[in-house]
């Protein structure tokens, strides 16, 4: 899992052939959010429900199962053909940049996290997990490493000193770490929020397989 660094992603495909690389959501719902700004759409979106609600569904399409993204994708933008020409102007260019980049440009698949209990890569963007990816560590991830030691150093221009000791204890850190997954335990334990988010999206997923919820309810849920 990674974001959508095409340096990064191509280097994924060659390097990892039998793997599955799928892209981190939150880089992805942060991608959305940021062109929905652009647009000028933030106050729309904090005072409009209807725009705020589709903006919403938008960014879940991909914990939509694979199978049904297209069709909900097109239901969407039905949905909203339908709607006021006040809606229908400020919303269509939100339509067409997701259109743009998120289905003619890339590949669904690598953005659909469905099912997944990991969605994001934000562990690894805060130094958890590199011990076991040195290859990374060194070609494509310093901007993470240098977020990491810089919440450790309590200095802006620290010395060679205080350097040396925040790196002795990262290497503490990383040797408990490497203990840790290969016990197979956690690195970081889930937080009340992550875990109330996850077992809404089981129920609502069982549901679905269920057949108690239809496509469309399973999509109203995750938005």
């Amino acid at each position: 899992m990674s974001d959508f660094e095409p340096a990064l992603t191509e280097v994924l495909s060659n390097e990892f052939l039998n793997c599955n690389h799928v892209g981190c959501y939150f880089h992805f719902t942060q991608a959305v959010d940021r062109h929905i700004q652009s647009l000028g759409l933030s106050n729309e979106y904090n005072s409009n429900e209807d725009v705020r609600m589709t903006c919403r569904k938008i960014m879940a399409l991909p914990l939509l199962p694979l199978s049904l993204v297209l069709q909900a994708f097109d239901d969407l933008y039905e949905s909203l053909l339908q709607a006021p020409p006040h809606k229908i102007d400020l919303l269509k260019p939100l339509f067409q940049y997701f259109e743009n980049q998120w289905i003619k440009k890339d590949d669904l698949k690598q953005r659909n996290v469905y099912g997944l209990e990991i969605r994001t890569n934000n562990n690894a963007e805060g130094f958890h997990h590199f011990s076991v990816l040195r290859y990374f560590i060194q070609s494509y991830t310093i901007l993470g490493i240098h977020n990491r030691l810089n919440s450790r150093l309590s200095k802006s221009h620290p010395n060679i000193w205080t350097f040396i000791k925040c790196i002795q204890r990262e290497e503490n850190r990383f040797n408990h770490l490497m203990i840790q997954m290969k016990a197979g335990l956690s690195t970081r334990p889930k937080t009340a929020k992550t875990q109330a988010i996850q077992q809404r999206l089981d129920t609502l997923y069982t549901r679905y397989n269920n057949s108690e919820i239809v496509a469309m309810e399973l999509f109203d849920g995750l938005s």
